[in-house]
């Protein structure tokens, strides 16, 4: 399940549509290509329109999203024998820095 943001209603009903319809196609052998093809475009341009202008606070909401990639997530998919330094020199540890 994806998390949508206040802003994003259009495209979050868009893309239910979408799997709806691509669910619909591969249980009853029935070719509905074109119908998602035209709702697929439709999706793009509200996309497109969506995020052409979003307000500050709105721009900060999506560099929070929850589902963003996060940099330990890059690393592990980078590196295979990473290995994270602990600690500082206060015999503390800060976790914003990997």
């Amino acid at each position: 399940m994806y998390h949508f943001l206040d802003f994003e209603k259009s495209i979050s009903v868009l893309e239910g549509k979408i799997e709806e319809l691509r669910n619909l196609s591969s249980g009853d052998g029935i070719n509905i290509g074109f119908e998602v093809s035209k709702l697929e475009e439709q999706l793009e341009k509200e996309l497109k329109k969506t995020y052409s202008k979003l307000s500050p606070w709105e721009k900060v909401k999506v560099a929070r999203h929850p589902l963003r990639p996060h940099p330990s997530d890059i690393i592990k998919s980078v590196f295979k024998n990473w290995q994270p330094l602990a600690g500082d020199r206060n015999y503390a540890e800060d976790n914003a820095i990997l």
